[in-house]
């Protein structure tokens, strides 16, 4: 709303003035909020193919995206406002704002949630310490008299830490630092036989070219892993079989990370009567098991026996980044591996969608192929 009324008041004074957002329909939220405060003020006028808004004092406030950064350079600005800056790449600052800007000796509103350290952030602290061509402000969503605080509570108990931090905290997280916390209080129980009636789900992570598969079995109905399992250098028909042997024993259903090796091998091991289902760890997919994971552990409403020595230090290891494009992302630190932490949390999330259903035929009828 600030950058919305500093965008309009400028217009109406003669300046040149835009409106960035990380993507075409990021900016679609500004660009429909300037159309609908503008339409009560004297002659405005709208190129909609544009996205520009004309005033008749000579100025002008445009909708632009920052996804293809060059087509940004050649106009001199009075002012810009750079909306979820961190999730932009560093040079729409950096080689095009920052250079129209001094065309005109225009001004920058610079506003984002935090998102890992990189530029953003720099600059963030450049007004920090004083330095007289930028100011810097810090408001958590707790500052926001507009929002409930039950909905704050109730966010913080339902997210990650470190997601709360970023999101409601406004915090600068830095990359590669405490994924997972509290993996100390997570490590209790021992591995288990199968008991009748329990509702045991999996987790499988496939092996890719020198990598481990790694079966995880779950006690849905309290959290703990009761079986680990990891492989490698065995052909498919030895893991197929093994892992068959695994899910017969705990009559579980798992959900397998499909990604890569693809469909065929989901369909083949249905074809012998497992009760699998294949998901594709797309980046979205991956972002919201792994925090979903996160919450887990910090909530300890997931444990698996201490002798997992190589699912704790996979944890305690694993990182997070941001892309160029100002996602996150969490993996392995490179040279290292992750198929127990990727089991795990696939686990996690079969027993978020089947933990409380009985293993009966037509729930296995259900995961088959029409």
């Amino acid at each position: 709303m600030l950058g919305t009324l500093l965008t309009i008041e400028a217009a109406l004074h003669g300046k040149k003035c835009w409106w960035i957002a990380p993507s075409y329909s990021q900016g679609t939220v500004a660009w429909r909020e300037l159309r609908r405060m503008c339409r009560a003020i004297p002659g405005v006028t709208v190129s909609v193919a544009l996205r520009t808004l004309y005033t008749n004092a000579g100025g002008f406030m445009a909708v632009k995206s920052a996804d293809r950064p060059d087509l940004l350079r050649g106009e001199g600005l009075d002012l810009a406002v750079l909306d979820e800056a961190a999730f932009m790449p560093r040079e729409v600052w950096a080689d095009v704002v920052r250079p129209a800007l001094s065309d005109r000796l225009g001004r920058a509103l610079i506003i984002s949630t935090p998102h890992g350290r990189g530029w953003y952030h720099e600059l963030y602290q450049r007004g920090r310490a004083g330095d007289p061509d930028f100011t810097s402000f810090h408001y958590p969503t707790s500052s926001n008299p507009f929002i409930d605080p039950r909905e704050i509570a109730a966010a913080r108990r339902e997210l990650p830490a470190r997601v709360f931090s970023q999101e409601y905290e406004a915090a600068f997280i830095e990359d590669g630092a405490g994924v997972f916390r509290g993996l100390a209080d997570c490590t209790a129980g021992t591995p288990e036989p199968p008991l009748p009636g329990l509702p045991y789900v999996a987790g499988i992570d496939l092996a890719r070219t020198h990598d481990y598969t790694c079966i995880v079995i779950l006690d849905a109905s309290r959290g703990h892993v009761v079986h680990l399992d990891r492989m490698n250098m065995l052909s498919w028909a030895a893991q197929r079989d093994r892992i068959g042997a695994t899910l017969r024993k705990y009559d579980a259903r798992a959900l397998v990370d499909a990604t890569g090796v693809g469909d065929p091998v989901v369909e083949e091991m249905r074809r012998t009567g497992l009760a699998v289902t294949g998901l594709r760890f797309d980046h979205a997919n991956k972002v919201r098991l792994i925090e979903q994971l996160m919450l887990a552990t910090e909530n300890r409403t997931v444990t698996w026996p201490a002798e997992y020595e190589t699912l704790t230090n996979e944890m305690a290891a694993y990182e997070a980044s941001t892309t160029r494009s100002g996602l996150t992302s969490y993996n392995a630190p490179e040279g290292l591996h992750d198929d127990t932490v990727i089991g795990l949390a696939l686990a996690m999330e079969a027993a978020r969608k089947w933990g409380r259903e009985p293993l009966d035929l037509q729930a296995l009828a259900d995961c088959l192929p029409i």
